[in-house]
């Protein structure tokens, strides 16, 4: 119960660091909630590359999940057959 509470927080911790992204390269404001101390705020163009790398890491992280289990796949050979 425990763990997938942990899993759970976790998750809406990288959705809501994707949500920020998402709006800091569209508006061109970025801001992060601090822990105890100062958030970080970041305007204009540098909120915006920031934005962006964070988008392109989780792409990044997306495509190679993706791309890892197709490839443990058996390749289809002529004249196999799908039983299912």
């Amino acid at each position: 119960m425990f763990i997938g509470c942990c899993i759970v927080v976790f998750l809406l911790g990288v959705l809501c660091l994707l949500i920020a992204a998402v709006v800091g390269l569209t508006t061109g404001y970025l801001f992060f909630p601090g822990r105890g101390g100062t958030p970080l705020e970041l305007y204009g163009v540098s909120a915006r590359l920031v934005s962006a790398g964070i988008l392109l890491f989780f792409l990044a992280l997306g495509f190679m999940a993706v791309r890892g289990r197709k490839k443990n796949r058996r390749p289809k050979i002529l004249g196999d057959r799908d039983y299912q």
